[in-house]
């Protein structure tokens, strides 16, 4: 490799027999492998707390909720009951309010009626 590189003494280029040209090649290759592997998700990774303001004591408090965009439906089944990759969502559709106990489904919490 020093023969390439002689002459360039004068132009400021004198260290450069002592450099690794093809080195980088190598920690690409590894970092592309690492990157094709698939990343473990876990359902942490799928859920995020939301605010709830209950309707029958009017105490706010949160809950968590699977993130819409990140679950894929995988099948269905007779029953109507979703099958979700990665997580079951049924398990975070029922809403508690910690303070009275008031407990429903999320998409009718919010609907309470005066009786």
């Amino acid at each position: 490799m020093a023969n390439i590189f002689s002459g360039l003494e004068s132009l400021g280029l004198g260290n450069l027999s002592e450099m690794q040209l093809f080195e980088h090649k190598e920690k690409e290759k590894e970092a592309a492998q690492k990157a094709a592997q698939p990343a473990e998700i876990k359902e942490e990774d799928l859920l995020f707390n939301k605010t709830f303001i209950c309707k029958a004591c009017d105490k706010e408090f949160k809950s968590k909720m699977v993130r819409a965009g990140k679950v894929k439906l995988l099948s269905q089944d007779t029953d109507l009951r979703p099958k979700y990759q990665h997580v079951d969502s049924l398990k975070y559709d029922a809403i508690v309010c910690p303070f009275c106990g008031y407990a429903a489904l999320h998409r009718y919490f919010d609907h309470l009626s005066d009786t």
